[in-house]
Formats: structure tokens, sequence, C-alpha cells
């Protein structure tokens, strides 16, 4: 059952304990005193705390809030309470309260939702480094051609404006960047040297 503080806090905000007193008891109320409804008594012990929205029966020792004061009333919960005021005052509290709730629920999942397309693009950006860092190594082993040496060069410049200033998060990888197709396309290229060269 959904107890949140929410409706109790609206309602103790927008209804005050003398309206619930006047229109559940009725008793005459002097000096913030009046006759306990909860037991028989000829002088007034039932005080009422207005600054606090609160009682207290300094005759039979039975206190509370306003709505402790409509449990006690109808012998109902104190969530039950809460719908009876919210319901006879007209608030809608728990009306307002559900859709604070589904509001939030979805600003959770969306924030959900980004964490996670960052966290797929940081090991994106992370897996195409080490990925360059192999190719690099691969091509320091080969023949030094032409072709080789610059691509060694452009890995390293490519990997010296976006490595240097960040080798954790790799932040400066472009999201588009994709190591595979790079690679493929220059080993295609390095492929296709040799061919030539071997005629």
């Amino acid at each position: 059952m959904y107890m949140s503080n929410e409706p109790r806090n609206e309602i103790m905000h927008r209804i005050k304990i003398r309206d619930v007193f006047n229109k559940y008891v009725g008793t005459e109320i002097k000096k913030g005193f009046s006759r306990c409804p909860f037991h028989n008594e000829k002088t007034a012990s039932f005080k009422l705390f207005e600054n606090t929205n609160s009682f207290y029966c300094f005759g039979c020792g039975i206190g509370g809030d306003e709505i402790n004061l409509v449990s006690k009333l109808f012998n109902i919960s104190y969530y039950e309470a809460m719908k009876k005021l919210n319901e006879d005052y007209g608030l809608e509290v728990f009306q307002k309260v559900k859709k604070t709730d589904i509001r939030r629920s979805k600003e959770a999942t969306e924030q959900a939702r980004k964490r996670l397309i960052a966290e797929q693009l940081a090991i994106k950006r992370k897996d195409s480094y080490f990925k360059l860092i192999e190719y690099f190594k691969w091509l320091q082993n080969q023949p030094q051609t032409s072709s080789v040496l610059h691509d060694l060069q452009f890995i390293e410049r490519l990997l010296d404006r976006w490595i240097l200033y960040d080798c954790e998060l790799f932040d400066r990888i472009p999201e588009e960047f994709n190591a595979d197709a790079l690679i493929y396309a220059l080993k295609s290229k390095f492929t296709g040297e040799e061919e030539n060269n071997g005629e």
C-alpha cells in the first residue's frame, strides 16, 4: 500500500484542525478547549493546538494530529482517515500523488536509459582505442613501406588527438567513430599494395 508522507503533508497543510473538529464533532470550543468526544466529561479537557494541527485530551490521554482525530472518531485506519479527509474536502491529494509518482518513475527510467547509453558509448570508445593500439603494434612489425609508414603516422595522430587529454575516459573519440571500419579500410589498402608489389 502506498504510504508516502506527501498525502499527509498536503492534508495537514490545507486543512485546519479546528475545521475538522467543527465538521465532525461540532461541540463548542472556548480558548482552544472543548469537551472530549472520546469520553464523558463535564469540564472541557480536550485541547486543540491550532499552530501544530494537533490535539490532546488531558482527561483520557488521547492525542495526535487531525488525521488521528478522524481515525479515532470513525474507528478507521490512519490511511482511511486520510482518504476520508481527501474525499470530504475535495482535495484530490491522492490523484496528485499518483501523477507525481508516474512522473518520477518516467524521469528515473529516462535517467537510467541515458546512463546505459553513456556506459555503452564509453565501452565502444575504449574498445576502439585498444583496437587501434593493436593495429598500430601490428603495423610496426610489418615491412616499412610508404603505406605502412603513412598509416602509422595517421593512427599516431589520431591517438595523440583523442587520448592524450584523457587516457581513461577516451571522451575525445567521436561517438560515430568505427575502429573496425577504419582498420578494414587500412588493411585493404595495405593488402592491395602487397599484391601490386608481387606482380
